[in-house]
């Protein structure tokens, strides 16, 4: 589809779908695509680095970053399973 675009959609809802009085039943839904988003991530760089608290480069920040997550996988193990 296309920005601006409008398409009818048929579909039959799974005869286990929650809503009994539509389960099992087909529908047709009109659809128009308003609008097309893609996600654009930073480039992982020295300012980046700076701009996430106070790093210097983005060495520093893959340590920091390490170190924390060391220190959050320890304390999430939680007590050693007991057998019996």
């Amino acid at each position: 589809m296309k920005k601006g675009e409008t398409r009818d959609i048929q579909v039959t809802f799974p005869a286990d779908y929650t809503n009994k009085e539509i389960a099992g039943k087909d529908a047709r839904f009109t659809v128009t695509l308003k609008e097309i988003k893609k996600k654009v991530l930073p480039e992982l760089n020295d300012e980046f680095a700076k701009d996430t608290g106070g790093n210097k480069t983005v060495d520093e920040l893959k340590a920091r970053s390490g170190k924390i997550s060391r220190r959050e996988s320890a304390t999430s193990r939680g007590p050693p399973s007991v057998r019996n």
